[in-house]
């Protein structure tokens, strides 16, 4: 965990207070960017005074009165007019008779509406009206027509630029408060996911790291407090999956030898096999029903229970098993027994370094040197488990009549057991993924009735022993061809 605690922590309010200063400062630089502008714009002669009108109307004062008649080329531009009489009668003007009359109206009493502005001036014969309004414009014809009223239209966009000033600045605080939260909602969706294997960095937020302090706390005492709780909830779910996958087996069994029971005629040597297959497999699941019952009480599974076995008659005891296994489809299987002591096999022993360790567990080299040839340490039925798995998925792919062979090699120490069929054989896919839990694999050769873990749960006994599985393709036969290689030493 990185230090959250340091006085390199700022506050929100120091971040939120250095936001508002930033604010502050870009405001104030904008206005005076304006101003600038807007002095600029008058000196060039871009844009003209609000009292522009009003002073080209003093300009020609003087020449109006001294002329005996009024003419358009006397009056200013931007404003309308209208010529009369002394007596008030209409003449002429940009006006017309109405409206100068409204307007001579207006000037005589002084009066300012609707924005416009009225002025009399009289000459010695005559006298003039004008109508103008007080408000800056450009001095352009053309920009004066598309833009009327240039003090709104700045007035406007002056707002506009500090809303967008406020707008990304208030955007970028919010993006930095997001950025810093992030972490906390990181840490918090890794806890809801039962992920405790991670480490809390420092945001530079004190108040931030203040809470992602006391999650930090809470996730190491929950993960220390839940660590050995979901560990055996795990393997608890895995030995269900196992066991509701290997009392397909011996169900499959006690199905093919009940229905082989009605044929009619049936010798009586035949019948008393086949209900042997029967009983013997009503006892299996008996007992894996037993101990899917156990594991669904959330019962602790224990490790592995090894004991001294009899090579010969677990291995008789197998062969039987795959028989009966094998017998609805008429499959022929075939034993094959190799004593390769004599033959100077490489045993497992030469294989490991000494002091060495299968699967992290230490050879007990005083059994090596002691044991009888004739026994080896296992756990009798996990292992009877695992091969069953192997034949069963060897007897689903081998055609009616076709041949399984059961090799067993008894070597210094270890026994290699090798399944091969006559079925369609593993893909190269299969190869790669065929002990990986639920993997299916091609339809060919995955029984959808395996559910994808027979070579899983093999692959995972046989891990537990310190022991080896390799699969791959018969060159003899044609299909499918797995190995087991079982240390006989114990795991100490």
């Amino acid at each position: 965990m990185g230090n959250l605690k340091n006085g390199k922590n700022q506050k929100f309010r120091t971040i939120f207070l250095r936001y508002i200063c930033v604010i502050f400062v870009m405001i104030v630089v904008l206005a005076l960017f304006m101003v600038i502008m807007f002095n600029r714009a008058f000196n060039s002669g871009v844009l003209l005074p609000a009292n522009y009108v009003e002073k080209q109307i003093e300009e020609a004062t003087p020449a109006i009165r001294e002329s005996e008649k009024i003419t358009p080329e006397m009056i200013p531009d931007l404003c309308e007019y209208a010529i009369f009489t002394k007596d008030g009668k209409y003449i002429s003007g940009s006006l017309d008779e109405k409206e100068g009359q409204d307007a001579l109206e207006m000037a005589s009493n002084n009066v300012y509406s609707r924005g416009y502005s009225y002025r009399i001036v009289e000459s010695k014969n005559q006298l003039c009206v004008f109508k103008y309004t007080i408000k800056m414009g450009f001095s352009s014809p053309e920009l004066r027509s598309i833009f009327p009223n240039i003090e709104v239209i700045w007035i406007v966009a002056t707002l506009s630029l500090f809303a967008l000033i406020i707008a990304i600045i208030s955007i970028r605080f919010e993006k930095l408060l997001d950025k810093k939260l992030l972490s906390v909602l990181e840490v918090t969706e890794k806890i809801q996911n039962q992920d405790l294997e991670f480490s809390v960095e420092s945001t530079g937020v004190y108040e931030i790291d203040e809470v992602l302090d006391s999650i930090d706390k809470m996730k190491d005492a929950l993960r220390e407090s839940l660590q050995e709780q979901w560990n055996m909830e795990q393997e608890r779910k895995d030995q269900i999956l196992a066991l509701a996958h290997d009392i397909k087996t011996p169900v499959t069994v006690i199905k093919g030898n009940a229905e082989l029971l009605s044929i009619p005629d049936l010798p009586r040597e035949s019948h008393d096999e086949f209900v042997n297959y029967i009983l013997e497999s009503t006892l299996q699941t008996e007992k894996y029903l037993k101990q899917l019952i156990e594991v669904s009480k959330m019962q602790e599974i224990s490790s592995i229970n090894l004991a001294e076995v009899d090579v010969e008659k677990f291995v008789d005891a197998v062969y039987e098993n795959i028989k009966g296994i094998a017998v609805k489809k008429q499959i022929d299987v075939i034993q094959v027994r190799k004593n390769a002591i004599e033959q100077g096999d490489q045993t497992l022993s030469e294989r490991l370094p000494s002091e060495s360790s299968v699967d992290g567990s230490l050879v007990n080299e005083n059994y090596i040197a002691e044991r009888s040839r004739d026994k080896f340490f296992i756990d009798r039925d996990l292992i009877s488990r695992a091969i069953v798995n192997i034949a069963g998925n060897a007897v689903a792919h081998t055609p009616e009549n076709g041949k399984i062979e059961f090799k067993v090699e008894l070597l210094v120490d270890y026994i290699r057991i090798t399944i091969s069929d006559t079925g369609n054989g593993f893909t190269k896919d299969d190869l790669r993924n065929a002990t990986k839990q639920f993997y299916m694999g091609d339809a060919s050769r995955i029984s959808n009735e395996h559910h994808g873990m027979g070579l899983y749960i093999t692959d995972m006994i046989l891990a537990k022993h310190g022991g080896k599985l390799i699969i791959g393709n018969s060159d003899k036969y044609g299909g499918a061809e797995v190995i087991v290689e079982i240390p006989t030493f114990p795991i100490v």
